[in-house]
C-alpha cells in the first residue's frame, strides 16, 4: 500500500481502527463489536461466500450469547455479595 507524504497520521489512525481486536472493554465485561461483512454474493451466486457469511454470523451470535451470559453472571455475583 502506498502512503502519500503528509497523510501518515491518517493512515496510522485507520490501521489502528482496523486492528483485529474482536472485543471492546465495557464495565469489565467483554462485548463483541458489531459484525462487519465486507463481501457478499448475490442471491446465493457463490456458495463458498454464503457459507463463510453464515459461519461468521453464527460465531458472532455465539460471542454475543457468551458476553450476555458473562454479564448476567457478574450481575448475580454482585447481588449475592450485597447480601
Amino acid at each position: 500500500h502506498w502512503v502519500v507524504p503528509g497523510f501518515e497520521a491518517e493512515v496510522s489512525a485507520a490501521r489502528a481502527a482496523a486492528a483485529p481486536a474482536a472485543v471492546e472493554e465495557d464495565t469489565g465485561a467483554q462485548v463483541p463489536k458489531a459484525l462487519r461483512l465486507h463481501r457478499r454474493s448475490y442471491r446465493g451466486f457463490n456458495p463458498v461466500v454464503e457459507a463463510w457469511v453464515k459461519e461468521r454470523i453464527r460465531k458472532h451470535s455465539e460471542l454475543l450469547q457468551q458476553s450476555e451470559d458473562a454479564d448476567q453472571a457478574v450481575t448475580l455475583r454482585k447481588m449475592k455479595q450485597r447480601r
